[in-house]
């Protein structure tokens, strides 16, 4: 097969434009399928071999090897390239040069390299040796007649000849062989191998002197392997892009042939004699200085003269040092500059960036390779042919077949023939032979995109590319518009060994596979037919057995057949008695790859081998295992199951370079190869490549190269080969740890960057510590991960059971955790601490603490995948310390280290930001598991199924979503309503979901394929109060409720079975009790009804309630619990009578203070009945009606309730954001789950998992009421009120509780409340603390001001005041305070408790002071909630009014020295003053309204909090934006000292973070998302101005659809909330309608601003 050959035509200027259009029909060949004219593509190997001779090239290749080589290593891993050395002259065992196949070997290892390399490939290194001529290993028989001819006249020589070369037969044609020089004949060899030489070379002069031998043929019996490898190199098309040559020459040589070192530098008639070979001297200069400059260019050629010394070249010398060193510089220069070249050259080079056509490319090529000598399976082809020729198959064909009967090859057969029958587009995978045939996922993508694009077809932008379920859902749709343009060009999809995939995304279900293709489309699969009961699935799955085909075992004469194509393709036999062997062991193992080992085995005889029925083995196993035994006795035991070893138990396979630097820092192997000699220089040791490439060669037919990790790696091929070496090479466990152990160590970088490891030299009796010339093993080579660094080194330390290095180097080291959540996905690394967790020797202390990372990464994911979208440093080191550092004296096992490590990453950050010192964000291990992000609505309904694996959910953006409950990821997404979804409904048996929309339609969907089954119109205009749908537990019925009328639809058809009329209101309620026989309806006509679901009669109709019923519930024995909202709550029994039920008042309850029911359930047992009655939970018994437990706890409406399923608690979800855990039995608050962010509105609990939702946010909550969750240590103090103050010692939290009220006092350090105490009567409104961290300042409603002491609560003063507090300002000396009341403001001296001075402004009835602030002269500034600020003289007189913001001021913060005054309030920007002069000087725009703020103590930055839980620093200096940090609630207080912001949040988080400033010599700019923040110019305020949170998300783009996956415990959820309902933002002084980009016009939910903001 001729290759396209491009980069020849590249140097044609002219012909550039056919050369482009070459690559693109290449490309289309390609992907079409078609296998008729493959394309050579450049690799992203740089492999090169060094030709030179043996010992006067030493030094040179020492230096290369200890200062060229690891350069080059560096700079191709650089360029995502791997740099291989092939350099045949190292040290060799005996054995490798007993066949004599040496050159064989060598010429094979050129043609190698010049197929793998991009640009150089071969190294020439020439001195004045000519070097060694071996005696050809074969002859031709003919020839060697002829020779022996002319050999006659001398006897000797004739017996030479004959006694070492003898025929064989079984080549085809005949050849004399060279004998092997077996350990017996090894003295022989040593007396007449000269002698050999000398009689064969001889006799060839004879030959060709008589023109029997031609003079070209006669002069390769006296050619030296150089220049046999420097002829075969250079007999290229263009050798100067892939071929540089060095030629030393060593001036005085021939002066000094008596010093012994002179035999190493030039040619001798032998070894004892001091005369000079001249017939070699002259070969040599004829073949320097005529051959090579007529192939090479003078660039390519490098010539160097230096004077001899008595040690040769010796790099003691100075002269020699400085000519090894500019030889090693010019190498390293060439070997770049041709790497460029051919990388710049080849126009193919973007195909190899192409990963679509490289993959194609690949199994395209695989196919082939198994369709060579094919033969026999007639029948079969015959039969699979008339199957996919028949248009009334339309089902996908199965072939089946034991491991090793030959499936592959039948397949490849399959694609091949159809291409000869038909113009076809053909898809082939052979599964798990390349890195994108590992999942089924993978699988399908590729498919897709290679379908697509050969048919001109697009997918539509509704379908994700990155979810699963979308490409299962669209497979028989892209089936489909194939078939209708196909018509000329039918489609054949072909995946071989299914079995093969992973079980990841239920690959072996096979319910990604279509039942059904459309005409024009073909389906081919193969697999084992006992592997993981994939053919058994699918023949229940696809249900006809006319679509399987078994592959059975071969025939004899179908094996005689291969066997007999198989020796041709070689020119090779074998004999009959031979035959007859192989004959026999087939017999017993009629299977290809039985024959295949056979063959492997046979074409090794020679006519004159004497075999027996024991030199076979009769299973595969057997024979591979012997296969394996041969290669240790011709290598040796431990090179071939240590290689093997490494292969075997490598995670994805090894390079080349990883494999020989591998075997190179394995004593063992080592000290196995050097038992005769010492390695060539002591100083560096590595594994001789010839002997790697030897093995190799041998074991080449049975690997598989694929890409992984970025690179073409090595693995064995078919699975019962990797059984087979498993099971021989790594079953002792000490073995196997030790095969692993090695690995880790090269991932580890342990022996590289010249680092020497002990090598003990046992048969030599020798010890060295030399350098092993590894390659280095850094996480990053530059601006490119090390991802098989990242992917292999956790695997093998887990296997190695090496738990303290897995510590150390990846579980405890936050740069490798870094790195890996980086270079993966969150998910990803989550998946592999999984791994790490179940394996069994993994101790109890790592799991736990693993386990909590592994939360923590829950918690952070959406951040971290933000960030890597948009190419952001991640946040988590800072995540990590705000949410761990209290774990770090009691978690020392990998928390602690990697908390130091998050420490220092943030410390020597080359950016600004801000990191926590003190844990202040919600911690990892407690009961919020997850939260599921994808919606771009705000989410109207949640449904799960019972067994708490999968939830659906319903949102304003017209979609619903199956979600996984289990791993937090979607599955699906339903499309095709027209207006939001209100109401879903998933079936008990999960597999139908039922949704309801404003579109006025019902529509059912089919879990497994997403398909839209069927759609249901119906009047939904009563939507906009109660969406009520539910299916019946059986599975068969779908209950909708739509204004005052109740539908029941039969699922499968959708036909309508009751139509339920009755209510005179809308239906606001509807329940179906378990047994699927009555459902109870509840109204806003103030009525519930009873109906049979069966016949669909009206059973009941109570209308004795006061008020709309809120909600009803059925126990299972049929107790009718219902709730209004005046208050009444009914409980009903049930009894069956002859006219249907008789349903009787059994308790009617009036709630306390006539509470409005919002939400009710039964406890599982029936015995408990569970009210939500405006803000208290209310237990009650079913049985006697009595009120069991009052609930209090939370501060607003409770629309939500729900009962575990063991009993166990209640949980309830209101509208001040949080959830309370209650214990059922006895009423205890158990826990808050605070982290909804907003008003709770649905709850679904199934098993131990609580699902919460919100009719304003667009994620979902996932909550574990588990006991080693549930119990989880809360840090946080709670607050609701927003009235919080910190000391300035940052040791405790004041703030004051409403439920019960009392002021608490919370220590920082033990995280735990020290006091609380009802030290007010009426609501507290401010508290504020001196700065001696003793003395508390607290005001309430009713004017009450208290002076008291934190330690012991004890009052210090009390004084009332006739006018309500609003807010203290405490002066910096702690002296004075100033006391904000609504219409005036107290000076009040702190030391002697006296009213030093009144300032009463005249103002309008409207204005109240919200907050103030107090100079340390006595002037006072009020924010007002009209928007101005009011500054008052310390005489009182002076008053003036600051006027720039039109809404309420909710802050206010001073400069250090009090010259700069910064305005917050409910408005998007903070006015910047010279107070003192009335000056306006800037205004910062920002894009929520400010809750805090402060001024660092340099005051050089401005720290403000605002609505959207974000900390911004602003630089004074020129007002452009610094930084923002997310804190996850607002920051209600704020100060800061000592570089460190301080706080607390309406969430209780104590917020205390570290300000870092980026280093003065990083000159990178700021990221372009920080880019727009900055302070408006005060002429210009109403420009608009877009704001973009630095590190966010952009405001209109949710994770989900632009990474396309869930996120889990996510960081931005209330952003994401907000992103659909932010408003357009304007300058503070702007009535211009100017707007943010890409907002949406939502109205938002308002927010609560603080009314406190104590500055301390």
């Amino acid at each position: 097969m001729t290759p396209f050959n491009v980069c020849s035509m590249m140097n044609r200027p002219d012909q550039s434009k056919d050369a482009t259009t070459m690559v693109k029909n290449i490309r289309a060949a390609v992907l079409l399928g078609n296998l008729k004219s493959l394309p050579k593509v450049p690799s992203k190997i740089v492999r090169i071999f060094v030709s030179s001779t043996f010992g006067d090239t030493v030094a040179e290749r020492n230096i290369l090897l200890e200062k060229a080589y690891p350069e080059l290593k560096k700079w191709c891993q650089e360029k995502g390239l791997d740099f291989q050395v092939v350099d045949m002259r190292w040290g060799v065992r005996d054995e490798v040069n007993d066949d004599h196949m040496t050159l064989n070997i060598c010429l094979r290892e050129i043609e190698n390299c010049q197929v793998l390399s991009v640009g150089p490939n071969v190294l020439f290194l020439l001195g004045q040796r000519y070097g060694w001529r071996p005696n050809p290993a074969t002859i031709d028989a003919v020839e060697f007649e002829t020779i022996l001819k002319f050999a006659e006249e001398d006897e000797n020589a004739t017996s030479l000849l004959v006694n070492w070369y003898q025929r064989d037969e079984n080549s085809d044609p005949p050849v004399f062989v060279l004998q092997p020089v077996t350990q017996d004949r090894k003295d022989e060899w040593i007396r007449n191998s000269s002698s050999l030489s000398r009689a064969l070379r001889k006799a060839v002069e004879g030959a060709v002197e008589a023109n029997e031998i031609n003079q070209d043929r006669g002069k390769y019996y006296s050619m030296s392997v150089t220049e046999h490898e420097i002829k075969f190199a250079l007999e290229t098309e263009t050798p100067d892009n892939h071929c540089v040559a060095f030629i030393r020459t060593l001036q005085h040589l021939e002066e000094n042939l008596a010093n012994p070192k002179a035999h190493s530098y030039t040619d001798f008639i032998s070894y004892t004699s001091t005369e000079i070979d001249k017939e070699a001297r002259d070969r040599l200069t004829t073949f320097k200085e005529k051959f090579i400059p007529s192939k090479l260019g003078e660039e390519n050629i490098h010539k160097y003269c230096i004077d001899w010394t008595s040690e040769g070249v010796d790099i003691s010398d100075e002269d020699h040092y400085k000519y090894l060193i500019t030889f090693c510089t010019t190498f390293v220069k060439d070997v770049k500059r041709l790497v460029k070249k051919g990388l710049s050259e080849s126009q193919l080079l973007e195909l190899c960036q192409d990963s679509l056509f490289m993959e194609v490319l690949h199994h395209s090529k695989f196919c082939l390779l198994k369709c060579q000598n094919f033969c026999g399976r007639k029948e079969l082809l015959h039969s699979i042919e008339k199957y996919l020729s028949n248009p009334e198959k339309t089902k996908p064909l199965v072939i089946h077949g034991p491991s090793g009967v030959g499936k592959t090859s039948v397949m490849a057969m399959v694609a091949l023939e159809q291409q000869n029958k038909r113009d076809c587009q053909t898809v082939l995978r052979f599964l798990g032979t390349s890195s994108h045939t590992s999942t089924i996922f993978q699988v399908m993508l590729t498919i897709f995109s290679q379908i697509c694009e050969t048919y001109k077809l697009t997918i539509p932008a509704d379908v994700k590319l990155k979810r699963f379920a979308d490409l299962v859902k669209y497979f028989p749709v892209l089936l489909q518009q194939v078939s209708d343009v196909a018509k000329d060009k039918p489609l054949i999809i072909l995946l071989d060994s299914i079995d093969q995939l992973q079980s990841a995304y239920d690959a072996y279900e096979v319910k990604w596979l279509p039942k059904q293709c459309p005409p024009n489309v073909k389906i081919v699969l193969s697999t084992l037919p006992d592997a993981s009961h994939i053919l058994d699935e699918m023949k229940e799955y696809l249900g006809d057995s006319e679509c399987f085909m078994a592959v059975e075992a071969l025939s004899e004469d179908t094996g005689e057949a291969i066997l007999n194509s198989w020796m041709a393709s070689i020119n090779r036999k074998v004999t009959a008695e031979q035959f007859t062997v192989i004959r026999e062991a087939f017999q017993e193992c009629p299977q290809p790859i039985f024959l295949k080992l056979v063959f492997e085995e046979a074409r090794r005889w020679k006519s004159y081998t004497s075999v027996s029925e024991n030199d076979l083995a009769y299973t595969v196993r057997e024979a591979i295992w012997q296969l394996f035994d041969r290669l240790e006795r011709q290598f040796g035991r431990t090179v071939v199951s240590h290689a093997l070893g490494y292969i075997s138990a490598s995670r994805n396979g090894v390079t080349e370079g990883e494999l020989e630097d591998l075997l190179s820092i394995d004593d063992e192997v080592l000290d196995e190869i050097y038992q005769y000699w010492s390695p060539p220089n002591p100083n560096v040791v590595r594994l001789p490549p010839l002997l790697w490439a030897r093995l190799h060669s041998e074991i080449r037919e049975y690997m598989v190269d694929r890409e992984a990790d970025g690179r073409t790696v090595m693995a064995l091929y078919h699975r019962q080969f990797i059984e087979a070496s498993r099971d021989k090479y790594l079953k002792d466990d000490k073995e196997r740890q030790a095969r692993h152990q090695l690995m880790v160590d090269f991932f580890l970088g342990t022996w590289s960057g010249n680092q020497k490891k002990t090598l003990i030299l046992n048969q030599l009796k020798r010890t060295l510590e030399a350098d092993r010339k590894v390659s280095p093993q850094p996480i990053m080579f530059k601006d490119v991960f090390n991802y098989r660094k990242l992917n292999e080194l956790p695997y093998h330390l887990l296997h190695a059971e090496n738990e303290d290095q897995m510590i150390k180097h990846v579980l405890g080291n936050f740069d490798f955790l870094y790195a890996w959540v980086e270079a993966y996905k969150p998910q990803h690394v989550i998946e592999e601490m999984d791994m790490i967790i179940a394996y069994p020797t993994t101790s109890k202390q790592l799991t736990t603490e693993l386990e909590l990372v592994q939360d923590l990464l829950r918690l952070v994911k959406p951040t971290l995948e933000y960030a890597i979208i948009l190419k952001q440093s991640n946040c988590l080191a800072t995540d990590m310390l705000g949410r761990m550092l209290h774990f770090a004296d009691t978690h020392t096992c990998i928390i602690k280290s990697l908390l130091e490590g998050a420490t220092r990453w943030c410390q020597k950050h080359d950016k600004q930001l801000v990191y926590a010192t003190r844990s202040c964000y919600p911690a990892p291990g407690g009961p919020h598991r997850a939260t599921l992000v994808g919606h771009r609505g705000n989410i109207r309904d949640i449904a799960a199924n019972a067994e708490g694996t999968l939830a659906v959910s319903a949102s304003d953006d017209g979609t619903a979503r199956l979600w996984d409950l289990i791993d937090g990821e979607p599955i699906l997404t339903f499309t095709g309503h027209n207006g939001p979804v209100n109401c879903v409904a998933l079936s008990a048996n999960s597999t139908r979901v039922v949704t309801g929309s404003a579109d006025n339609t019902l529509r059912v969907w089919d879990v497994d394929s997403g398909d839209e089954v069927r759609v249901i119109e119906e009047d939904h205009s009563a939507y906009t109060n109660h969406s009520l749908l539910c299916i019946s537990h059986d599975s068969s019925k779908i209950i909708s409720g739509s204004t005052e009328i109740i539908m029941v639809y039969e699922m499968n058809s959708g036909q309508d079975i009751h139509r339920l009329t009755g209510h005179t209101l809308p239906v606001s309620c509807i329940c179906i009790s378990n047994d699927d026989q009555i459902l109870v309806s509840g109204s806003e006509d103030k009525s519930i009804k009873v109906w049979s679901v069966v016949t669909g009669n009206l059973l009941a109709d109570r209308k004795e309630f006061e008020g709309e019923v809120s909600k009803v519930a059925i126990t299972d024995d049929r107790h009718i619990l219902a709730g209004d909202k005046s208050g009444g709550i009914k409980i009903f029994s049930t009894l069956k009578n002859d006219n249907g039920l008789d349903v009787t008042s059994k308790h009617a309850i009036q709630t306390p203070d006539d509470a409005r029911v919002f939400s009710l359930c039964a406890s599982n047992d029936g015995n408990w009945m569970v009210v939500a009655a405006d803000r208290a939970v209310l237990v009650y018994s079913i049985n006697d009606g009595s009120l069991k437990h009052t609930l209090t706890g939370h501060d607003d409406v409770i629309d939500c309730v729900a009962v575990t399923y063991s009993d166990k608690y209640i949980v309830s979800g209101a509208r001040d954001n949080i959830m309370i855990v209650w214990d059922l039995s006895t009423g205890q608050l158990i826990e808050n789950l605070e982290g909804q962010q907003v008003e709770v509105s649905n709850l679904v609990l199934t098993g131990d998992i609580v699902i919460s939702t919100s009719v304003v946010s667009q994620y979902i909550k996932l909550w574990s009421t588990e006991e080693k969750y549930i119990s989880h240590y809360n840090l946080f103090f709670r607050d609701q009120s927003g009235v919080i103050a910190i000391t300035r010692d940052k040791n405790f939290v004041l703030h004051y509780s409403t439920n019960p009220p009392e002021v608490v006092v919370w220590c920082c350090q033990r995280r735990e409340p020290v006091l609380s105490q009802k030290l007010h009567n009426a609501r507290v409104t401010s508290i504020a603390t001196c700065r001696d961290n003793n003395t508390v300042l607290s005001g309430d409603v009713e004017g009450v001001l208290l002076i008291w002491n934190i330690n012991t609560t004890d009052v210090i003063s009390k004084h009332a005041f006739k006018d309500s507090i609003r807010h203290i300002s405490i002066r910096q000396d702690d002296q004075y305070a100033a006391v904000a009341h609504e219409k005036k403001i107290s000076l009040w001296d702190i030391k002697t408790n006296t009213i030093v001075k009144t300032w009463s402004p005249q103002l309008e009835a409207q204005d109240i002071i919200e907050c103030v602030l107090l100079t340390n002269d006595n002037q006072v500034l009020c924010g007002m909630n009209t928007g101005l600020v009011l500054v008052f003289g310390k005489d009182g007189t002076d008053v003036r009014s600051l006027s720039q913001c039109k809404s309420k001021v909710t802050c206010l913060a001073l400069s250090p020295n009090e010259d700069v005054l910064a305005v917050g309030s409910e408005n998007t920007c903070v006015p910047v003053w010279d107070w003192k002069k009335g000056i306006l000087i800037k205004i910062i725009e920002e894009t929520f309204s400010m809750v805090s703020m402060a001024f660092t103590e340099d005051g050089r930055y401005l720290v403000t909090g605002s609505a959207d839980k974000l900390i911004r620093i602003w630089q004074l200096s020129d007002g452009s934006f610094y930084l923002s940090h997310y804190i996850y609630s607002d920051l209600v207080t704020m100060a800061v000292q000592d570089n460190e912001i301080i706080g607390g949040t309406r969430f209780g988080q104590p917020i205390v973070l570290a300000i870092h400033e980026k280093p003065a010599n990083v000159l990178d700019a700021l990221p372009s998302s920080s880019s727009t923040y900055g302070l408006v110019d005060s002429q210009n305020a109403s420009s608009d101005t877009q704001a973009v949170t630095n590190g966010d998300p952009p405001i209109d783009v949710t994770p989900s659809e632009e990474s396309n996956i869930s996120l889990t415990l996510t960081a931005k959820e209330d952003e994401l909330q907000r992103s659909s309902s932010r408003e357009s933002f304007k300058s503070c002084n702007s009535t211009s309608d100017n707007k943010a980009e890409n907002t949406l016009p939502v109205t938002p939910k308002k927010r609560k601003t603080s009314s406190v903001c104590q500055l301390i």
